[in-house]
């Protein structure tokens, strides 16, 4: 019997991805004996083992997020731009299925302040989506309106009217420095990072002596990544092939505003659960 472990009052990315992991392994192996048991906070690494009918496996979560030494944990440029584009996207589909999206939009970001997360982006969405049917008969370029609070009035992610022609919506506002890291380099950077740390602690506890192996599953913070982009990424990382098997989980708002998740191996020793 698969543990559920603590409350989901918050976003739980652990149970997140034990949970994921489990149900992509059940839809490539669905005769196979699959369950999980999740160790006490404190007792780990790992997080969870994983048991598949006689094989026993370590499953490490670990979440691929940059940190600045100074503050707290913060995002690049290039990942900011590509969660707002994200969110312009769906602020974009939600409009056409409502039938309001009537000219050129441009959702722009002042000054690069915290985007919504979660069910905070309904909020956002609904927000956008209500300016842009208020506008919609409305001819020519129109004021824009905040949708996200910032830091001040200066500090804020905003939605405007562009034009009457077409039925779009885009992104505007400071774009990344072009000679910034590419989206490539940013994620072989964090890939590096979060793997060597983890490998490291894995190996002073001497996990590998208990199990068949060990499966780390990587919770992609930004979404900004394509799958192409990991699986090419992940080839050039040094202590990657010292796990089994490596497993992303990436979390997106589902119909209802739910959390739900889908992941997939960028890395495995089982051709099976590819």
């Amino acid at each position: 019997m698969s543990s559920r472990g603590d409350s989901d009052t918050k976003l739980d990315e652990e149970l997140l991805c034990i949970r994921c992991l489990e149900q992509h392994l059940r839809t490539r192996l669905p005769d196979e004996n699959i369950s999980w048991e999740r160790l006490q906070r404190g007792k780990d690494p790992p997080d969870f083992w994983l048991s598949m009918g006689t094989r026993r496996f370590a499953v490490e979560v670990t979440s691929l997020v940059e940190i600045l030494q100074s503050g707290p944990p913060e995002v690049s440029e290039i990942c900011y731009w590509a969660c707002l584009t994200r969110l312009a996207k769906q602020v974009e589909a939600e409009a056409a299925q409502q039938g309001v999206l009537k000219g050129t939009y441009i959702l722009s970001a002042h000054q690069m302040p915290p985007l919504p997360t979660g069910k905070d982006q309904k909020a956002f969405v609904d927000a956008c989506v209500r300016h842009v049917r208020e506008t919609m008969h409305k001819r020519g370029m129109q004021p824009e309106m905040q949708v996200w609070p910032g830091y001040d009035a200066a500090v804020k992610v905003a939605i405007y009217k562009l034009s009457d022609d077409g039925a779009s919506l885009g992104i505007g506002g400071h774009s990344p420095s072009k000679s910034g890291p590419s989206v490539t380099q940013k994620l072989t950077e964090l890939l590096r990072g979060a793997i060597s740390e983890k490998r490291i602690k894995l190996e002073n506890k001497s996990v590998h002596d208990s199990c068949e192996g060990v499966i780390l599953a990587l919770y992609d913070c930004y979404g900004f990544p394509s799958e192409h982009d990991f699986h090419r990424c992940i080839k050039v990382v040094k202590d990657a092939g010292w796990f089994h098997s490596i497993f992303v989980v990436r979390a997106f708002v589902g119909p209802g505003w739910e959390t739900e998740a889908k992941g997939w191996f960028i890395q495995t020793r089982e051709p099976s659960w590819d």
